[in-house]
C-alpha cells in the first residue's frame, strides 16, 4: 500500500509539472493498463486549480506557505522592470531563483536569478556577471535558454531564463518504464547540449539528474540541461546535497564528483570532469544504482567520500546488479522496470566497457568529448564497433558478422579471423596510439581556448575591468577578439581555434563580415601550418563559404567552393560528413546563384547518403531536405515540395523542440509551400507562430526573423490585406537596411515585395521607382545576371505595363531574357514566369505570333511541372487570348473554356482576383470576332454577375 501511494504521488507531482497539453501522452505511457492508478491521478489533476502562481515540483514544498515572508524579506525586489515575482523557487551559494511572470513585451512565466543581499561584494558580483555572460553563449534546444539581464535600482544584477517545467531525468525514465535503448537515446540528448557548452568554453561542474529536466513536446521526450555553469561561477553553491568545507570547497554533488574535483582548489579541472560525471549519469540511469554509495553529512565522511573517488575502482555496472542486496535490489527494480539478471545480461560487455571509460581515475583516459561518448553509444545501438576497449579482430569480426548475419556465414568469419587476425590487430594498436596522441593534443588546444574563453572573454566581468551591468555580448566578443592574436603569437594552430571559435559566435550573432575576418584568419594559420588537404583546413575553407554565402558574396564565394568540394571527396571521401555538409552549402550556392537544376541534382544525390548514415534527424540531413525542397518549389513541382517541407518539420519539431532555429526554418518554409498551393490560411498560421517564436527568442532584427516577416507580409498580400502587408514590409525593409545593409540580397528581395505591395494598392509610381533601385543596386553589387536583379526587372516591366508604358516593357524583357535562360535554365519558374510577362506584352502591342510562340513553350512545361496550379491557369488563359489573336478561333475556344472550368474551383491570390473575369471577357472578346452572338451574349451575362 506504501510503495502505490508513493508511485501514485510521484506521477501526480511529474504530471503537475508538465505543460498541460502533454500529460495525457505521459500518463499513458506511466500508468499503462492499470486503468485504475489513472483514473486516480486524472482525478488528483482535476482538482488543482489553475492559477498564475502555478508551482512545479522543482520548487520547495514549503515555497507557497513562505510567499509573504519572503517578499517582506525582499520586497524591494518584488518586482523587477516588467518581470513580477511569484515564488522563490531555488536557491545557490550567492544566487536566488525566482518563479517570475513577465508582463512585457509580451506575458510568459520565466525563472529570474538575483544575487542574494549581503553578497553583493565585488567578487561575488564579478561572478554572477562572470555567469551570465556564461548562459547568455548559450544557444542549444537542450540547455535553458537566457532571455534578459540588468540590475536592480539598487544594483544588484539579475538575469532572466527559460522556466524549465520537466521532470527529473531518472524519475521520467523510471515512470515512463523507459527501454534500455531509449534511455540510452534520451542519454545522448545530454551528451550534444554538454558538449554545445564546452564548445563555448563552459565546464557544467555539477552533472546530476536533478540539473536535467525532461520535459514533453508532442508526445516526444526533450531533456534539458539547467544550472549550466552555476557551479564554476559561483564556487561556493549550496543546495540539493551539494557538500562543501570552510577551507577547501568541495564544489559539486559527491555521487558525481570527479576524481580531479576533489583535490583543493580543483585546478585541474576542465571539461574531462563533465565526462566522468556524465558517466556516473549513464551508470545511473543504466542500472538504478550509483557507482559509488556516497551519503555523507560530516567532514569525515565527506573526506571519506574522496578517498572512494579517488582511490577505488567502479564495479562495472553487469556485475553491480549481480551483487545488490535485497534492499538495494527493490530500489533498482522499481527504477528500471526490469529483472535484473536480464539488464545485467543486456549491459555486459559494450556499455559496461562506455560507462567505466568515462569513469577513468586519469582524465586523459576518458572520452575525449561529450561527442565522442554520444557517437560510441550511437555505434552500440547501430551494432557497429565501440571506442570504449582496445579493438581485437575477433570483436571487431563478430559486430561485423551481427550486423550482415545473413551475408556472412560463418566459415566466412572463421577464414577471415585466421587470415586476418594479426594485421587487424596490429592495425588498430597503431590506430589507437594515433588517436591518444590526437586527443592528447586536441584537450591541450581545448584547454587554451577555454583558458582564452575565460581570461579574456569572461574577465570582463570580474571586479578590476568595472563590469558593466547590461554589456551586450557582441560588445564582450569585440574586446576578448582584440587580444586573440597578440596571445598566441607563437602559437599559431591555438590561435586558428581561438580565431575558428570567435568566427562561429559571429555567425550566429548575425554579424557575417566581422565573422568572415575571422574565418579567413583561421583559413590563413591552418593552411601555413597543416596543408591545404588538412581536415581542419578543409574545414575552415568550408567554413568560410557558408559565411560567403551569408553575406551573398556568390560569384566569389563558387569557385572556392567547388574547389573545396573536390578536396573533400578526394581526401575525406564522398560520404564523410563533413563532406555531406559542404554539398550541403554548395547547393545552397547554387540556389543563390539560379542554378536549380544542378542544385536539385547534388541534393538528391546525398539525401540518401545523410539519411543512411547521418540519420534522418541530424541537422545537415535536415538542411538537406530543406533545400531540396526549395528546388523543387523553383522548378515547380509544388507538392514534392510541400511533402518534403512537411516530413522535415515533423522530424524538427519531435527532435528538437518547438523553438529551435531548425524548427523555424522548417515551419516558414512549409508555409510558403502553402501559399504556392494556394493555402492561404495554413500558410498564415505557420507564418505568424514562426515569427512570434523568432521574435521573441532572436530579437526583431535577427535575420531570420526578417525572413519570416516578409513572408508573413507575403501572406497578408495573398489574401488582399494589404495594409497589413505594407505595415510588415515597411518594418522588414527598415530593419533589414540597418542592421544587415541596403545592399544585402534579403534586403533587395524585401524591397521588391514592398513594391509590389505598391502596384496592388494602385501606387505604379513609388511601385517603379522603388523596383528600378532594386535592379540597380543588384546589378552595380553582384552583376546583371544576379536572380534578384533577373527576378525584379521582370517586377518591373509588369508595372510599366500597368502604367501603359508597353514598349519600355517589352524592351526591358527582351533584355532581359536570355539572361533568365542562361541564369535558371529554360524550363525554371523564374523564366517561366518572364516569359508569361513578355507574351502578356506583346498581347496588348498586338504581336499574337511571337506571343503564341512563347506560351506554347511555356504551357506545355508548366504542365509537365504543376497542371493545377494556378500559374499554369494564368498561362492557358494567355494562351487561349493569343491563339485568338493569331486566328485560331477553335483552339482558343477549348482552351479558354477548359481554362474557365478550371479556374473555378482553383483558389487564386488577391493580385490576381480577376483571372477568372478576363478569361471570361477573352470569352466574349472571341465570340464576338467570331460572329457567335449568341454565345458572347451568354458569356457577357457571365461577366456582368462575377
Amino acid at each position: 500500500m506504501t510503495q502505490t501511494l508513493q508511485l501514485e504521488e510521484a506521477l501526480f507531482s511529474s504530471a503537475l509539472a508538465l505543460p498541460e497539453s502533454e500529460r495525457a501522452r505521459f500518463l499513458d505511457r506511466a500508468c499503462g493498463d492499470d486503468r485504475s492508478l489513472r483514473e486516480r491521478i486524472d482525478a488528483l489533476l482535476s482538482g488543482v486549480q489553475p492559477a498564475d502562481d502555478f508551482i512545479s515540483p522543482i520548487i520547495p514544498s514549503a515555497a507557497a506557505d513562505s510567499k509573504r515572508s519572503w517578499l517582506e524579506e525582499h520586497a524591494e525586489v518584488e518586482a523587477i522592470g516588467p518581470y513580477r515575482l511569484l515564488h522563490q523557487i531555488g536557491e545557490g551559494g550567492c544566487g536566488v531563483v525566482y518563479l517570475a511572470e513577465q508582463s512585457q513585451p509580451l506575458q510568459r512565466q520565466v525563472a529570474l536569478k538575483i544575487i542574494k543581499l549581503g553578497m553583493d561584494t565585488r567578487a561575488v558580483v564579478s561572478r554572477f556577471q562572470a555567469e551570465r555572460q556564461v548562459l547568455a553563449m548559450m544557444d542549444h534546444p537542450g540547455i535553458a535558454t537566457v532571455f534578459d539581464a540588468g540590475s536592480t535600482p539598487t544594483g544588484r544584477p539579475y538575469f532572466v531564463m527559460e522556466l524549465v517545467r520537466g521532470i527529473k531525468i531518472t524519475d521520467y525514465c523510471a515512470q515512463c518504464r523507459l527501454t534500455l535503448e531509449e534511455r540510452i537515446r534520451l542519454f545522448i540528448q545530454v551528451c550534444h547540449a554538454i558538449q554545445h557548452a564546452h564548445a563555448k568554453g563552459v565546464i557544467h561542474r555539477d552533472i546530476k539528474p536533478s540539473n536535467i529536466l525532461v520535459t514533453l513536446h508532442e508526445g516526444a521526450a526533450l531533456a534539458k540541461v539547467i544550472d549550466f555553469g552555476v557551479a564554476k561561477a559561483t564556487q561556493g553553491r549550496v543546495g540539493d546535497h551539494t557538500q562543501f568545507t570552510a577551507f577547501d570547497q568541495f564544489v559539486g554533488t559527491p555521487a558525481y564528483m570527479s576524481p580531479e574535483q576533489t583535490y583543493p582548489g580543483n585546478g585541474a579541472v576542465d571539461a574531462q570532469s563533465d565526462i566522468y560525471a556524465l558517466g556516473v549519469l549513464l551508470y545511473e540511469l543504466l542500472t538504478g544504482c550509483l557507482p559509488f554509495d556516497v551519503n555523507a553529512v560530516s567532514d569525515s565522511q565527506i573526506a571519506a567520500i574522496k578517498q572512494r573517488i579517488r582511490g577505488d575502482e567502479p564495479q562495472r555496472p553487469s556485475h553491480k546488479l549481480r551483487t545488490l542486496s535485497p534492499e538495494q535490489a527493490a530500489v533498482a527494480i522499481a527504477r528500471v522496470r526490469v529483472p535484473l539478471a536480464q539488464l545485467s545480461k543486456h549491459l555486459q560487455g559494450e556499455l559496461d566497457w562506455i560507462v567505466l571509460r568515462c569513469l577513468e581515475k586519469e582524465p586523459g583516459r576518458r572520452y575525449a568529448s561529450a561527442t565522442e561518448l554520444a557517437q560510441d553509444l550511437e555505434r552500440h545501438l547501430r551494432n557497429e564497433p565501440v571506442l570504449a576497449r582496445p579493438h581485437t579482430a575477433v570483436y571487431a569480426l563478430a559486430k561485423f558478422a551481427r550486423r550482415h548475419r545473413a551475408v556472412v556465414g560463418m566459415f566466412a568469419v572463421f577464414v577471415l579471423f585466421l587470415v586476418g587476425a594479426t594485421a587487424v590487430s596490429a592495425w588498430l594498436a597503431v590506430r589507437a596510439r594515433q588517436a591518444e596522441h590526437r586527443a592528447q593534443i586536441e584537450a591541450a588546444s581545448r584547454e587554451q581556448v577555454i583558458n582564452f574563453l575565460r581570461d579574456d572573454l569572461l574577465a570582463q566581468a570580474g571586479p578590476d575591468e568595472q563590469p558593466e551591468p547590461d554589456v551586450k555580448l557582441r560588445t564582450v566578443l569585440d574586446r576578448a577578439a582584440a587580444k586573440a592574436r597578440e596571445r598566441f603569437v607563437d602559437q599559431p594552430l591555438i590561435e586558428a581555434n581561438v580565431q575558428y571559435t570567435l568566427a562561429t559566435t559571429y555567425d550566429a550573432l548575425g554579424a557575417y563580415a566581422t565573422a568572415r575576418e575571422h574565418h579567413e584568419r583561421a583559413l590563413e594559420l591552418r593552411r601555413q601550418q597543416l596543408g591545404e588537404d588538412h581536415p581542419e583546413t578543409l574545414q575552415s575553407r568550408a567554413q568560410l563559404v557558408s559565411i560567403m554565402i551569408a553575406e551573398s558574396s556568390y560569384e566569389e564565394a563558387e569557385p572556392l567552393a567547388m574547389e573545396t568540394l573536390d578536396r573533400m571527396t578526394r581526401v575525406r571521401g564522398a560520404e564523410h560528413s563533413d563532406t555531406l555538409a559542404h554539398a550541403g552549402n554548395v547547393a545552397l550556392l547554387l540556389y543563390q546563384r539560379g542554378k536549380f537544376e544542378q542544385m536539385v541534382s547534388l541534393l538528391e544525390k546525398i539525401l540518401p547518403t545523410q539519411q543512411r548514415i547521418l540519420g534522418e534527424a541530424h541537422e545537415e540531413t535536415l538542411s538537406t531536405m530543406n533545400n531540396l525542397a526549395i528546388g523543387y518549389r523553383n522548378q515547380g513541382r509544388y507538392l514534392n515540395a510541400q511533402q518534403l517541407h512537411a516530413q522535415e518539420l515533423a522530424i524538427c519539431r519531435k527532435a528538437f523542440g518547438p523553438e529551435h532555429p531548425s524548427t523555424l526554418t522548417s515551419m516558414n518554409n512549409l508555409a510558403n509551400t502553402h501559399a504556392d498551393l494556394g493555402q492561404w490560411d495554413q500558410a498564415m498560421a505557420l507564418n505568424g507562430e514562426a515569427f512570434e517564436i523568432s521574435r521573441r527568442i532572436a530579437g526583431e532584427d535577427h535575420p531570420e526573423t526578417l525572413i519570416i516577416r516578409h513572408n508573413l507580409a507575403t501572406s497578408h498580400r495573398e489574401i488582399g490585406d494589404l495594409q497589413t502587408a505594407e505595415r510588415l514590409q515597411t518594418q522588414t525593409v527598415e530593419l533589414s537596411r540597418r542592421t544587415i545593409g541596403v545592399d544585402h540580397t534579403n534586403t533587395l528581395r524585401a524591397e521588391n515585395l514592398l513594391a509590389s505591395i505598391y502596384r496592388d494598392r494602385g501606387e505604379l509610381g513609388a511601385a517603379a521607382k522603388l523596383q528600378a533601385s532594386v535592379v540597380e543596386r543588384a546589378t552595380k553589387a553582384y552583376g546583371a545576371d544576379h536572380p534578384l536583379a533577373i527576378v525584379t526587372a521582370t517586377h518591373l516591366a509588369q508595372t510599366y505595363q500597368e502604367q501603359g508604358n508597353l514598349a519600355r516593357a517589352e524592351t526591358l524583357l527582351r533584355e532581359v531574357a536570355p539572361r533568365a535562360i542562361e541564369v535558371f535554365g529554360p524550363t525554371e519558374s523564374y523564366t517561366l514566369d518572364l516569359n508569361d510577362r513578355l507574351a502578356s506584352v506583346l498581347i496588348e502591342r498586338g504581336n499574337f505570333s511571337d506571343a503564341l510562340e512563347l506560351l506554347r513553350e511555356t504551357s506545355a512545361q508548366r504542365e509537365r511541372n504543376a497542371p493545377t496550379h494556378w500559374r499554369t491557369l494564368k498561362t492557358q488563359s494567355l494562351l487561349g487570348v493569343a491563339l485568338a489573336g493569331a486566328g485560331l478561333r477553335e483552339e482558343s475556344e477549348k482552351v479558354l473554356k477548359s481554362t474557365y472550368e478550371r479556374l473555378m474551383v482553383t483558389r487564386l491570390p488577391a493580385y490576381e482576383a480577376r483571372l477568372r473575369q478576363r478569361t471570361a471577357q477573352a470569352l466574349v472578346a472571341l465570340y464576338a470576332t467570331w460572329n457567335k452572338p449568341a454565345e458572347a451574349a451568354r458569356w457577357r451575362e457571365t461577366v456582368t454577375t462575377m
